[in-house]
């Protein structure tokens, strides 16, 4: 068995698919229906659609397969995602990189491989693909329906991808604004310490100054008692 290479781009592509946060999330309508639809128009028992990361084949959608990912040494997928066209093995165990492959070997294993490279601008993330358990070839109007259906499915995760960034987006908007409001109650907070203090100082000086003023009012009318007495 031949593992396929990596990509040229694969630090570009696997940053990519980080960002697009969509691996290992659940289950999800609009993916799953794109499994069954394009199994369909291919006459295929399996349809899926799959991202490759660092080590494995994860299966955002499958139908007709129960799986939920595959190492990455054994995937056709992590061969299709090298090209940009679609890439079609008509009978694996005729073909030298996957005759020995454990899920072309396996009882009822794959023998027939179609996938269509998914991409975000220029990096390609994992593909939308059809598999079969017998040797076969897709036609024309197969083939058209398969790269179509790419096309919905790349659409799919350029709008996670919006829909990520806006939500990443908010919610550096809403630090900033607990940031600003946590500033303005941190400055009227000293603003009225600020008030406090001079208001107490204020009233210290008062006091002070009535206290002096009292004692020096008390000690000059000793003083004439004083005078007085000794005349």
């Amino acid at each position: 068995m031949s593992a396929a290479p990596l990509p040229a781009n694969e630090s570009q592509r696997l940053s990519a698919l980080l960002e697009l946060g969509l691996l290992d999330t659940g289950p999800e309508e609009d993916y799953d229906a794109l499994a069954v639809a394009v199994a369909q128009a291919c006459d295929c028992p399996i349809g899926s659609v799959s991202l490759v990361d660092a080590t494995r084949q994860w299966f955002k959608a499958a139908h007709g397969l129960a799986l939920s990912e595959l190492p990455r040494e054994n995937s056709f997928c992590a061969h299709a995602i090298l090209g940009s066209s679609l890439f079609v093995i008509a009978d694996t165990l005729a073909d030298a990189r996957f005759c020995d492959n454990p899920f072309a070997l396996a009882p009822d294993g794959i023998r027939f491989y179609a996938g269509m490279p998914l991409q975000l601008d220029g990096v390609t993330l994992g593909t939308l693909a059809v598999m079969d358990t017998r040797p076969r070839e897709l036609g024309p109007a197969q083939r058209q329906a398969l790269i179509s259906l790419a096309r919905v499915a790349m659409e799919l995760l350029r709008s996670r991808r919006r829909v990520r960034a806006l939500h990443e987006e908010r919610t550096r908007l809403q630090r900033e604004e607990n940031r600003v409001r946590e500033a303005v109650r941190d400055e009227k907070l000293g603003k009225a310490r600020t008030v406090k203090i001079v208001g107490w100082s204020a009233m210290g000086a008062g006091l002070a100054a009535a206290g002096v003023g009292v004692f020096f009012g008390l000690r000059a009318q000793s003083i004439a008692n004083d005078l007085e007495t000794r005349d």
